[in-house]
């Protein structure tokens, strides 16, 4: 066979295709040879016509033989075509067969992940609304959780501010245990150290007329807790031979005279202090609840307490200001207030631990209630040199053993009017509040006073005794002018104080634990104040200026 140009067309039969053209050859003269046999036969429309529209044909019996030969000679040749063509029937049949089949499965599988689908879908939408409900139980647990926590810092706070309320207070005196059993002679104690005074004797150092003796006063004392012994008192004022000054208690929110606790020396100081220095005088205790609203009710009953009416009230408890709320200092505050405006005098000691005030953290504090301005703070001091009507004294410091005068300016209250005229930028630049102390008197307990406590002469100090003291001694002023002395502080320091009518002591610091303190100087100063008493000399002023007033 020649080459084909490459501008000629190419066929190429394979023997399947040729097979084809075979049995298609075949089929078309089978056709063509019934259409021959049709014809031959006479089938063809017929003479006679049903209707004038309609055409009908005849078939007789020998066509329907033909075509029943013709149909399967084509049958047999369609099926040699087809078997030419290399097509098997079962096969085909079975194909058909698994592809229905398969077909159904795919409908079958079809429908199953349908149905997985719809059973996803439905667990996804279970799991979407568990999850919410879970989310929302959670977020529900943790408000309660957030409030709960709330709530339980909320108790804390208030647990802690409670505490604060609870014990807000401690007792000012302080124990001279080197001191031993104090006799009847010289009351020498241990080496290097001073003598003990009687409050007799302390009356003459600091000069107050014997005659006076408080004839007429109530002294009130407020006590957080301890409590006294009629022994211990008939024993003291039997020592000292002074007649023992009538002494009752009152009880406050429940609380009592209940001696045997630690807190007896500073109820039994108080009494034997403040009831030797005025012996004519009344002695009203009020116990209380170490409480902030004990303290409070304690000053607010003596003052409503009309069977007694004490003229001056000593409080020789207290703490440092950082350790109150502001809430309980202002309670406390409110009803000293009362006090200066009912014309009533409170004393309160400054504190025993120096410039520290008992606090650790390296700062300076004063104590309240003495940082009030309502009442008169009381410093301390030690004699140095003792002399019948006056003598010496230094600043009370005294170190950590035996403690130190407290003193210095208030965080919580500012500096009153009737401070202002004193130079404290020269003393404390800080913006100073109310300083203190006003005045003082001994406190140290190594020239301490001597008492009587659980049946044993002890000397005890601090200015938990220099307040009691300084009460006394406004007793005796009281009988003396005939008036309530009343709110001093103003005068104090507008006549009294810079009158140079008190002692001044000029000479220490109450510096404590390398916490820099105050130094005494001329003057006013944050250790001792306008200094210690000279009874005479402030009688006679305050006498002449009220003398200029009633003119």
């Amino acid at each position: 066979m020649p080459a084909a140009l490459p501008s000629q067309p190419v066929y190429l039969l394979d023997r399947t295709r040729i097979r084809f053209l075979t049995v298609a050859a075949g089929g078309a003269a089978i056709l063509f040879t019934v259409a021959v046999f049709l014809y031959l036969y006479g089938f063809h429309p017929g003479h006679a016509p049903l209707a004038p529209d309609q055409v009908s044909y005849v078939v007789d019996k020998d066509l329907v033989r033909f075509f029943k030969f013709a149909g399967g000679v084509l049958a047999i040749f369609v099926t040699v075509g087809l078997s030419l063509w290399g097509f098997d029937v079962k096969k085909a049949a079975q194909e058909v067969k698994e592809s229905r089949d398969e077909t159904r499965q795919i409908l079958a599988d079809v429908r199953q992940i349908r149905n997985d689908v719809a059973i996803t879908k439905t667990e996804l939408i279970a799991d979407q609304e568990e999850s919410a409900r879970l989310m929302q139980a959670a977020e529900q647990n943790t408000r309660q959780v957030a409030a709960t926590v709330a709530a339980q810092q909320q108790q804390i706070e208030e647990l802690l501010a409670k505490s604060k309320e609870e014990y807000t207070t401690i007792a000012h005196y302080r124990l001279n245990l080197n001191a031993g059993t104090v006799g009847s002679e010289a009351r020498k104690i241990s080496p290097g150290l001073s003598r003990s005074f009687s409050v007799p004797e302390l009356v003459r150092f600091y000069n107050f007329p014997a005659e006076l003796n408080g004839h007429g006063q109530t002294i009130g004392l407020i006590e957080l807790g301890g409590g006294f012994k009629v022994s211990d008192l008939n024993a003291y004022f039997r020592r000292l031979g002074i007649p023992k000054p009538r002494v009752r208690w009152v009880s406050v929110d429940g609380a009592k005279n209940d001696p045997g606790g630690a807190a007896d020396g500073q109820v039994t100081l108080d009494i034997e202090v403040a009831g030797a220095v005025a012996p004519g005088a009344d002695i009203v205790v009020y116990f209380a609840p170490n409480t902030s609203d004990g303290f409070a009710r304690a000053v607010s009953e003596a003052l409503a307490d009309d069977s007694n009416r004490p003229s001056v009230i000593s409080i020789a408890w207290g703490s440092s200001e950082i350790s109150w709320t502001a809430k309980t200092s202002k309670k406390l505050d409110q009803a000293l207030q009362s006090a200066a405006e009912r014309n009533v005098t409170v004393v309160c000691a400054a504190g025993d631990q120096g410039v520290t005030d008992g606090q650790t953290d390296g700062g300076r504090h004063v104590d309240f209630p003495a940082s009030s301005p309502w009442v008169l703070a009381c410093g301390g001091t030690r004699i140095t040199d003792v002399k019948e009507r006056g003598g010496s004294e230094t600043v009370w410091n005294d170190g950590e053993t035996f403690g130190a005068t407290g003193g210095g300016f208030s965080a919580i209250f500012p500096l009153p009017e009737w401070q202002a005229g004193l130079n404290i930028a020269s003393i404390e630049p800080q913006k100073p509040g109310r300083a203190i102390p006003d005045v003082a008197a001994n406190a140290s307990p190594q020239t301490g006073y001597s008492v009587v406590l659980h049946g044993e002469e002890l000397v005890l100090g601090g200015t938990s005794a220099s307040a009691p003291l300084w009460a006394g001694f406004i007793a005796l002023i009281n009988l003396a002018l005939g008036r309530n002395l009343g709110y001093f502080n103003p005068l104090l320091y507008s006549t009294i104080g810079p009158a140079n009518v008190l002692h001044d002591v000029t000479q220490g610091n109450n510096s404590l634990k390398n916490v820099k303190g105050y130094d005494a100087g001329p003057g006013w100063d944050a250790c001792t104040g306008w200094g210690t008493p000279d009874g005479e000399k402030l009688i006679a002023a305050l006498r002449s200026h009220l003398d200029l007033l009633h003119h």
